[in-house]
């Protein structure tokens, strides 16, 4: 995967129809990214979709030992469950993007860019198609290499649980790279004024 942003780059915007009733995983970014193509028919019709963000979503944070936590990490980073999926079956926090759930199951950075490969994410009893779990998909050496082989990518159709509730992973996946903001221009400063005194 080049880490150049080909034309068919496009950067991923809020979706204002978001609502806890939708899903309550994930937050919205506090930077929104601003779309450059056409809207989400494009995540549904194209095997390969690469897409720009605001590189905070990336971020890989710090580990502050006071808090016991990572703090400024991205919502795309945090969302990193490859490890959990395989040895537990279990996901961490979703993140959101155009009213989708997304999962991270790849980080990477190429060139100097973050980027992070992930797969929607929706309940299994909407599924319409075999779901298996990890060790399923991968108990035999065949079955591995079809995964592998899959055009919807390794992750489709893999069972996961966020907290008790089961999903389904589905592809082609989507890659989110680090784009930078546009700049915007500086506001003119206020003509200055004298003030009196008397």
């Amino acid at each position: 995967m080049e880490a150049t942003m080909p034309s068919s780059t496009r950067r991923d915007s809020e979706d204002p129809e978001i609502t806890p009733e939708v899903h309550e995983a994930g937050e919205m970014p506090a930077v929104p990214e601003t779309a450059t193509a056409k809207p989400s028919e494009e995540f549904d019709d194209t095997k390969a979709l690469t897409v720009g963000v605001n590189p905070a979503r990336l971020a890989w944070g710090k580990y502050d030992h006071g808090r016991n936590r990572d703090i400024g990490e991205g919502d795309i980073h945090a969302s990193y469950s490859a490890d959990t999926i395989a040895t537990s079956g279990k996901i961490r926090k979703a993140f959101r993007w155009q009213a989708k759930l997304m999962v991270t199951v790849s980080l990477s950075r190429r060139d100097g860019i973050e980027q992070a490969e992930a797969y929607q994410l929706i309940p299994l009893k909407v599924f319409c198609g075999g779901a298996m779990s990890y060790g399923e998909k991968t108990g035999a050496a065949e079955d591995a290499e079809a995964a592998r082989n899959d055009p919807n990518g390794f992750y489709h159709g893999m069972t996961v649980k966020q907290g008790s509730e089961p999903f389904v992973l589905v592809g082609p996946p989507v890659v989110f790279v680090s784009a930078e903001e546009p700049a915007r221009p500086e506001p003119e400063p206020p003509e200055p004024m004298q003030l009196t005194l008397f």
